[in-house]
């Protein structure tokens, strides 16, 4: 049984929890962070070294240990008494930490933690746990445990705008939702775009069109606006913005993959359509996508009927097959397919 939560609730509440729990005073022995979100996870690790550790000790008080981890010795430098400092930090940090071929190593760190050592801060860091685990439950007991998985669309429009904010900077609602378009729920992502939108904007406020020049994220809000463009079967201006894709050099198979995706979240958004109604903030949290890309899809899918989008995705893979096997070229190939798909 993995540990599960509604994405962004306990996100936020636990990033929150442990920020508070740090600006006063109280650090735990044992730490278990897990969760999708690698962006808060290293966070929340630099937040508690920043804390514990001056920067002049680091050198003889800081270990951090990455795959594949050897639990002794963890365990061993948990033991280590902290040098011309109060306290040590030791971070293990692992995508799979806990897993059937560790159980002999978890022995070890179980002796650890019943025994403990009050002069280290021992923080463990991977994405899934397993609540059934005997190291889980005696972490549980012994000290904390903290969920970061992905946040919901309300934390992150309101953290985009505080980023904007940290850098001098307002940031108007559509620049918002188009920077969470293209970075989706990408927390460092978006800190680089919002960076680099705040360096290129020249007045106090971020706009939209600011963030439609920013290089890195420009195929998917392209590639989201062909796929308006092909939904209301204005197939010259998709196949305009294809080329001018090309022509700044973006690959064909890149554009035909996003293409893809976005036919199977409207196959996906007409299914659940046709079976119940359902509304944005439904189809979002069922998709995992804004909501205002919700709102999009749910408009979007009018226009096609289930076999009509379930052929549209065949046209896509078979154009993708004969790219790769050498059949057709990809630009040639990728122009059909805006053709196809935008066809009346």
């Amino acid at each position: 049984m993995e540990l599960s939560e509604q994405p962004g609730v306990r996100t936020v509440e636990d990033f929150i929890k442990l920020e508070n729990s740090i600006k006063r005073g109280v650090i735990s022995r044992i730490y278990l962070i897990h969760g999708e979100e690698d962006y808060l996870k290293d966070l929340a690790v630099k937040k508690l070294r920043d804390f514990i550790l001056p920067e002049e000790s680091r050198d003889f008080n800081y270990d951090f240990f990455t795959d594949p981890v050897d639990f002794y010795q963890l365990v061993s430098s948990a033991d280590q008494l902290p040098v011309f400092c109060e306290k040590r930090l030791v971070v293990a940090k692992s995508q799979n930490l806990f897993n059937d071929n560790a159980e002999v190593g978890e022995e070890e760190l179980i002796a650890y933690l019943n025994r403990e050592n009050p002069g280290t801060c021992l923080v463990l860091v991977t994405r899934k746990i397993d609540a059934r685990r005997k190291v889980v439950k005696l972490i549980k007991e012994k000290g904390e445990i903290i969920y970061l998985n992905r946040p919901n669309h309300a934390y992150l429009s309101g953290w985009v705008e505080k980023q904007a904010k940290l850098r001098g900077k307002r940031i108007e609602p559509q620049a918002v939702e188009l920077l969470l378009l293209a970075a989706g729920e990408n927390l460092l992502l978006l800190e680089q775009e919002v960076e680099k939108a705040a360096l290129y904007s020249s007045g106090v406020e971020i706009r939209a069109e600011q963030i439609e020049d920013t290089a890195s994220i420009s195929v998917s809000l392209n590639v989201f606006k062909i796929t308006d463009l092909v939904t209301e079967k204005k197939v010259a201006g998709a196949v305009v913005l294809f080329k001018e894709m090309i022509a700044v050099g973006e690959y064909p198979v890149k554009i035909l993959a996003l293409l893809g995706r976005a036919f199977r979240q409207l196959l996906r958004t007409k299914l659940l359509v046709d079976r119940s109604r359902i509304d944005a903030a439904g189809l979002g949290r069922e998709l995992k996508v804004a909501n205002f890309v919700a709102k999009k899809l749910l408009l979007q899918q009018r226009h096609f009927s289930q076999q009509q989008l379930q052929e549209a995705l065949k046209v896509i893979k078979d154009a993708d097959w004969k790219i790769k096997t050498g059949q057709k070229d990809p630009v040639i190939a990728v122009e059909l397919v805006i053709y196809q798909l935008a066809r009346p």
